[in-house]
């Protein structure tokens, strides 16, 4: 991953030496984490970028800010465009030309060609900022999925930007509690985008851009919503287009200029990107971590998955002493509560990858699209529910809700 933050005044009135300069760097220094090999920072009259960079793709040339087009364009930019080849042989045919192999100057070209429609071509996970500097305009997107993170608050005298909460964290006295967003943590034990727990610092929302133009307003519109129609297909030809389309997922995703590894656990959605990923690369190195607690430990049939499957598994045991001395630095990564306890070994198991490979592979998201959790059972073994009278509701609830789910 990398990291980035930035301002844009509401005026042309940043000078040298400006006390913001000061504290845009303070506020990228907190973000180190995100990106240890690379660091830049541009400035001009109206705005600040800063960044730090995790180098996967094209390691010498992808510093950032990256500017295009005889620094007309800079662009920052957190993600992997996994379509960036296929998008650059495109804009070359247009006489585009590329200093680069990396798939920032790919997004910036996309943008000079086809401005805020830019993001319809992209496929990856990203977040980024461009600024045009003849137009005086900033463009900023968030991926489909909102994969990437991207906060940014508003002030009088301009707009803030990053990837973390706590690099708009520096330097301010104090950030009133979003007491709606609150509430919303304690139903749903996450807060929802575009909240956060900060009331005046907002997440921009999966599949949503910003634009910032001299002198108006800042605008942010959708240029993604998800949308779902029924299909008459066989079981078979929807089996068959899930099993090409996750086939062609991991290998556009093996994408990389430093080797790729992947989490393995003992589910049947890590272990099939695992076996995937192997016809794309033999040596790939896969992590597994597990509770000493009995009932929580996957490592000895995460073992036994990669033995099977031929790929070296590097395992870790998390023993509750573990977790207290690393819980406060897990939180800290944190920029909202979350009260999903899977941050807690996924925060081990990343640690663990690191020592060996810069990018991973993972199950997240299978059990979200296939239903994979208990609680997606609910609504269905609730439709007799809804039959019900509304008086018989009334004289049933009070006894259904101290009854203990299955």
């Amino acid at each position: 991953m990398c990291g980035f933050c930035g301002y844009i005044a509401n005026d042309h009135r940043l000078q040298p030496g400006n006390h913001k300069q000061n504290k845009m760097t303070a506020r990228a220094e907190i973000i180190n984490h995100r990106g240890p090999d690379d660091a830049g920072y541009y400035t001009d009259d109206q705005v600040q970028l800063a960044f730090r960079r995790l180098s996967i793709i094209d390691l010498a040339g992808g510093h950032q800010p990256l500017p295009y087009e005889n620094e007309r364009y800079y662009i920052i930019f957190n993600g992997e465009i996994y379509n960036y080849v296929e998008l650059r042989n495109e804009l070359k045919k247009k006489g585009f030309q590329f200093e680069t192999t990396s798939d920032t100057e790919v997004i910036v070209a996309l943008y000079a060609d086809r401005g805020i429609d830019c993001v319809n071509e992209l496929r990856g996970m990203f977040a980024f900022i461009i600024w045009d500097k003849e137009e005086r305009t900033l463009f900023a997107a968030r991926d489909h999925f909102g994969i990437k993170p991207f906060y940014y608050m508003e002030k009088e005298e301009g707009i803030f930007f990053a990837s973390e909460m706590k690099s708009m964290l520096v330097g301010e006295n104090t950030h009133p509690v979003a007491e709606e967003a609150l509430q919303y943590y304690l139903t749903f034990q996450f807060v929802p985008e575009p909240q956060t727990l900060a009331a005046d610092i907002k997440c921009l929302e999966p599949g949503h851009y910003l634009l910032k133009k001299d002198g108006e307003p800042m605008t942010k519109g959708a240029f993604w919503e998800p949308s779902f129609a029924p299909v008459e297909q066989t079981l078979e030809d929807a089996k068959k287009k899930i099993q090409d389309a996750l086939i062609n997922s991991v290998k556009i995703h093996m994408r990389s200029d430093v080797p790729v590894g992947a989490f393995l656990s003992s589910g049947i959605d890590s272990t099939s990107i695992v076996a995937l990923a192997k016809r794309y690369n033999e040596q790939i190195k896969t992590f597994t971590v597990g509770f000493a607690s009995k009932g929580y430990n996957e490592i000895d049939i995460a073992q036994d998955s990669a033995d099977k499957l031929g790929v070296q598994n590097d395992s870790l045991e998390i023993t509750p002493e573990m977790v207290l001395e690393e819980l406060p630095k897990i939180v800290w990564h944190l920029d909202n509560p979350v009260a999903d306890p899977a941050a807690i070994p996924n925060y081990f198991v990343a640690r663990e990858a690191r020592k060996q490979v810069k990018v991973v592979l993972s199950g997240e998201g299978s059990d979200e699209l296939f239903g994979g959790y208990n609680i997606y059972r609910e609504p269905l073994a609730l439709n007799w529910f809804d039959k019900v009278p509304k008086l018989g509701k009334i004289c049933y609830t009070p006894l259904l809700s101290r009854c203990r789910s299955e």
